[in-house]
């Protein structure tokens, strides 16, 4: 919703071609993936990354 926010403010747009189109009231769905695949990574990458005690 801030995005959408700052999207009616005119503090900054987006090319229309480089976007798909969907868009949640004005912002743009590409704008919300970065949230979300930080959210799906990022727990991904800490397991990876963290040593598996010997069994």
């Amino acid at each position: 919703m801030f995005d959408s926010l700052m999207i009616a403010a005119d503090l900054f747009r987006y090319a229309e071609e480089d976007l798909l189109g969907v868009r949640l009231l004005l912002t743009p769905l590409e704008d919300l993936a970065w949230p979300l695949a930080a959210g799906l990574l990022l727990p991904s990458l800490w397991l990876l990354l963290t040593p598996q005690e010997e069994r």
